[in-house]
């Protein structure tokens, strides 16, 4: 009998069955002083030379550049990486990295990331400059040692280079990237232009023009006008980035770093505001906040930041005076003498709220009309999102077939990210999109009765409902505040929820009908570009 014929019940662990040989390269160094030395280039060539050897397909290539290995996803390029494997519906065999040092130095972590990617993914490790890999649990533990080892490596320089980072930040240099208005000169700064002998932090022509902004806003000018301003003179800023300048004490001269605990260092650079003025802008800044937190929950002032100015948009912010137990709502804008009551606000307010209130005789037949028109628009969008995803699809395609010619070196590496970039930036517009239209409107219908139901009393239910039901009632039906007119004592509104926006018009159709006849509802307004459905909002 030939024992061969059994063989055929041998069961082959298919973990130890290569599946592709296709690999992705991921390459890095610390500094510019390795960028300049070729250490890339020389990871590069030894990756190409070990797929050669061991029969791999080198598929992608990522790093390519100088960054810490302080953090692993403050890098962007391994960012790129991790976030290209998971995305990825054909995974790489497995990643190459000349040294695992070069992978990681953040010890547990990188070990529970690699333990991610070969345990979740199935994409392996492959040390290059050793041959060590991940392909069997004794190669897992030494890949793991080797990474524990690539931390200790990094504490010891740290124990090593941080009582001379603190000597140096307590000299009044800098660490890091320099704050918006300024350029950083010095030995390690990535911009191959300003290499320097010694660390300069100069003004630029942004920072000259902050000196006015900082000068506007001592004035007591509002962020929204300074940026407008500094917008003509050419500089961009965003309001989250002033917010962040009124803030840093960089700018009056100063540096704070955690490496000097509560030390506070006299930099070496220019200046763009006054320590005086600094502190100033500072506490003005700290008690608008306080005086805000310290009304905004206040049940007597539900509408507080809610109104803004018909005339200028600026919002209105609520107070008590004390004395008399009164409290009112103040336009914010500077030298506004735009004082209301709050009981005068509140009536006006309930006003506009019953001109969203439908009326018993309609409702039915608002519900039903309401439905098959957002019916129609969910259709037209459905359209949209199919064309949209099937764009996202193909911006897909043409990044890797980009990534293939870089490879191939059809292409040089400025024009692959030139491309890449404009392609990540238009599906991210893309995608934004999409995260709108993704809506779950499984149950519209019931949605529609609920906001219906609650439009027959509105005026009632805000007037007498709780502090909390008040600013739900508000932001349902008017996600973007509400514009006072001061003049004429008058509420208006912005962007009204698409469940309510009609009514006004039902309900003015009926009144309007004194024959009593017959009124055709099918064509009505629908105001779809307002605010969206919100179902789960109904819930009062």
């Amino acid at each position: 009998m030939n024992l061969d014929d059994f063989k055929q019940f041998i069961k082959i662990d298919e973990s130890e069955v290569k599946r592709n040989n296709e690999v992705w390269l991921y390459t890095r160094v610390s500094s510019k002083d390795q960028f300049a030395n070729k250490s890339l280039l020389n990871q590069h060539d030894e990756g190409k030379t070990y797929c050669l050897t061991n029969q791999y397909n080198l598929v992608k290539v990522f790093g390519e550049t100088y960054e810490s290995a302080r953090g692993d996803f403050t890098r962007k390029e391994f960012k790129n990486l991790i976030d290209s494997i998971r995305r990825a519906k054909k995974k790489p065999f497995a990643i190459l990295i000349y040294k695992m040092s070069r992978f990681s130095r953040t010890g547990g972590h990188a070990i529970g990331l690699a333990t991610d990617l070969i345990e979740g993914l199935g994409v392996h490790l492959i040390e290059i400059s050793s041959g060590k890999n991940t392909l069997t649990e004794r190669g897992k533990l030494e890949i793991y040692d080797r990474l524990l080892k690539a931390r200790e490596e990094n504490l010891e320089r740290l124990e090593i280079t941080l009582p001379g980072l603190k000597k140096f930040i307590e000299n009044g240099n800098w660490l890091g990237s320099v704050p918006k208005g300024y350029d950083h000169y010095g030995p390690r700064v990535k911009d191959l232009n300003r290499i320097s002998g010694e660390q300069r932090i100069v003004l630029n022509r942004e920072g000259k023009l902050f000196k006015k902004a900082w000068r506007w806003k001592v004035a007591g000018e509002r962020d929204c006008d300074i940026i407008r301003k500094l917008d003509a003179l050419g500089v961009r800023i965003s309001d989250k980035q002033i917010s962040k300048m009124w803030r840093n004490p960089f700018y009056c001269g100063l540096i704070i770093n955690k490496l000097t605990g509560d030390q506070i260092i006299a930099g070496n650079h220019e200046p763009v505001v006054s320590k005086k003025d600094f502190l100033l802008v500072n506490k003005r800044l700290r008690e608008r906040t306080e005086t805000y937190q310290g009304y905004k929950g206040d049940e007597n002032l539900p509408l507080n930041k809610f109104i803004k100015s018909y005339e200028c948009g600026t919002s209105y912010s609520g107070y008590c005076v004390k004395a008399k137990g009164i409290y009112y709502y103040k336009n914010n804008r500077k030298g506004s003498k735009e004082n209301v009551s709050a009981k005068k606000m509140h009536e006006s307010f309930a006003e506009l709220l019953r001109r969203y209130q439908i009326l018993p005789a309609v409702a039915s037949e608002y519900e039903e009309v309401l439905y098959s028109n957002i019916n129609d628009v969910i259709s037209i969008e459905t359209t949209e999102t199919k064309v949209q995803r099937e764009r996202v699809d193909e911006i897909g395609r043409k990044i890797k077939r980009l990534d293939d010619r870089y490879v191939l070196e059809e292409i040089t590496r400025e024009q692959r990210d030139e491309h890449v970039a404009n392609f990540v930036r238009e599906r991210e517009q893309i995608l934004a999109n999409l995260k709108y239209c993704d809506k779950d409107f499984s149950n519209l219908k019931e949605a529609i009765k609920k906001g219906v139901q609650l439009s027959k009393n509105l005026a009632e239910l805000w007037i007498k409902g709780t502090f909390a039901a008040k600013q739900a009632i508000q932001s349902m039906l008017f996600p973007e505040g509400i514009l006072y007119d001061f003049k004429n004592n008058v509420s208006r509104t912005s962007v009204v929820n698409l469940v309510f926006s009609a009514i006004p018009y039902f309900s003015d159709s009926y009144k309007g009908n004194k024959k009593g006849g017959i009124i055709k509802f099918d064509n009505f307004p629908l105001s779809v570009a307002g605010a969206g459905l919100e179902p789960a909002t109904f819930g009062l």
